[in-house]
């Protein structure tokens, strides 16, 4: 982030090349620990983390929202599983940064509106059995 205000957003794995997303695509970012059970009178162990990010896909970030595309159709466990850092600054500041490494994708959609309205949507998670590896800083 050149001015330090925005998202940056990095998935890579082991093999391949990385997805690199930045302000100019990222909309917005929700990262949510959530207990799975509505009626909930003790500390679950049934907890879920997810990632929602939501951008504009634009003929700058053509290629890295097909990268994404490609990782929510892949199944084979060495490019299904990937290390994921989120961080969002702004002034000059980092003021949160989020680092997965096991992350994988639930969900992804693009939606093309007829005016240019080209937005993506990915939902990524932390494999349940590495929740405690998440770090959550201001790197």
């Amino acid at each position: 982030m050149d001015e330090r205000t925005g998202f940056e957003v990095e998935i890579t794995q082991t093999e391949g090349e990385p997805i690199n997303l930045d302000e100019k695509s990222i909309i917005t970012v929700e990262f949510k620990i959530d207990t799975v059970e509505e009626d909930v009178k003790d500390r679950s162990e049934n907890v879920i983390n997810k990632v929602v990010i939501i951008g504009n896909i634009t003929p700058e970030n053509k290629e890295e929202t097909r990268k994404l595309a490609l990782w929510s159709l892949d199944k084979k466990r060495e490019k299904v599983y990937r290390e994921m850092s989120v961080t969002l600054a702004t002034g000059g500041e980092t003021l949160r940064t989020y680092r997965m490494d096991k992350a994988f994708c639930i969900d992804y959609i693009e939606t093309f509106g007829i005016k240019g309205e080209n937005t993506f949507q990915l939902v990524a998670a932390q494999r349940k059995d590495n929740l405690g590896s998440i770090k959550v800083g201001t790197y």
